[in-house]
């Protein structure tokens, strides 16, 4: 006999008193039951006061790494515009005058876009 016809024997309450029929109506009985397990109040606070803090040496190094990562940046783009010889271009403000009524459309539609999240979104999304 598989588990399958044993489980169905079980369930019409057909099984044997077999040392398998019982040990199955067992595992049976205590699926059907919910766990009555809970936290403990203060489960939280627990978890906290285990958390081991960082060591000030590990602190350090971070950093140090953050300083160097930084000053490396700085040093490759200070290179790569001395290469390139990179100049300071504001070109693009030509664009500005010609088309003076996108640009005040596009202002007047992000305040818009502004002020409907404001009023609409961000109330409704804490509610």
């Amino acid at each position: 006999m598989n588990e399958e016809e044993l489980q169905d024997k079980i369930e019409k309450g057909l099984a044997g008193n077999s040392a398998d029929d019982n040990a199955y109506r067992r595992v049976f009985d205590a699926l059907k039951r919910e766990p009555t397990f809970q936290l403990p109040a203060d489960f939280a606070g627990a978890v906290l006061r285990k958390r081991q803090p960082a060591k000030p040496v590990e602190a350090g190094r971070e950093i140090f790494w953050i300083y160097a990562g930084i000053a490396a940046f700085v040093i490759a783009a200070g290179i790569s515009i001395f290469l390139t010889g990179f100049t300071l271009n504001f070109g693009v403000l030509r664009f500005l005058p010609s088309h003076a009524g996108l640009v005040i459309f596009g202002i007047a539609f992000i305040i818009a876009l502004q002020w409907v999240d404001k009023r609409f979104i961000k109330r409704s999304s804490f509610n």
